[in-house]
């Protein structure tokens, strides 16, 4: 038995078709967007789960002695959001493996480059409060976005396809062919970064030895 029944991978598998309809390179700016969303919504029914493995684990350190059999009782804390789809999926895919995957697949290394270099044409992190860009986060991200540490790379890879989610979301951004040029190289990352956590979660057993 693993952490993903029937029940989740139906769900992910029917919203992972849907993504695929549009295609690797989607046709205009309304199918950019959906199939952003599209993955989202799968992404974040991954790292959601992911955080309740990770908190069942801390649990089960915290007290060998009562162990928790029950998954319906494995998250303990609020969930972080922004946390789990950003931290916890650099841990659990490890960020040298993510990276190395962008890298050894044309698209995505094309799209990761892409990304890198158009990036700071963009406001990526808006100050929840104000709206307003928070210039001084973005300069930081983009210094992220190109260094030579993995971790630190990834990690700005993650945050910029929360963020976008959360401008999109939260209206934020505005729905124009400007924003095809950021959203299309970071709908490709994401679409590997699914496939990569999906497929590992996939191998999960529910209770470990």
């Amino acid at each position: 038995m693993t952490y993903l029944d029937d029940d989740f991978r139906n769900f992910c598998d029917r919203w992972l078709e849907k993504a695929q309809n549009y295609g690797e390179y989607p046709r205009n700016i309304g199918d950019v967007f959906d199939k952003f969303f599209t993955l989202f919504v799968v992404y974040n029914a991954l790292y959601v789960k992911l955080s309740s493995i990770i908190e069942y684990r801390r649990e089960q350190v915290r007290n060998t002695t009562n162990r928790i059999d029950n998954p319906a009782r494995l998250i303990r804390r609020p969930l972080v959001d922004s946390r789990a789809a950003t931290e916890y999926v650099a841990q659990y895919l490890r960020s040298r493996f993510i990276l190395d995957s962008l890298q050894n697949d044309a698209s995505k290394r094309d799209a990761l480059y892409q990304l890198i270099e158009i990036a700071p044409e963009f406001y990526i992190q808006i100050d929840r409060l104000t709206g307003r860009p928070d210039t001084e986060r973005d300069s930081r991200l983009f210094q992220d976005l190109t260094s030579h540490n993995s971790s630190r790379q990834v990690s700005a890879i993650l945050r910029v396809v929360y963020n976008i989610r959360n401008n999109l979301f939260h209206g934020r951004k505005e729905f124009d062919l400007a924003q095809e040029r950021l959203l299309l190289p970071v709908t490709i990352i994401l679409e590997k970064i699914v496939e990569l956590l999906y497929e590992k979660l996939k191998k999960e057993p529910l209770i470990e030895p």
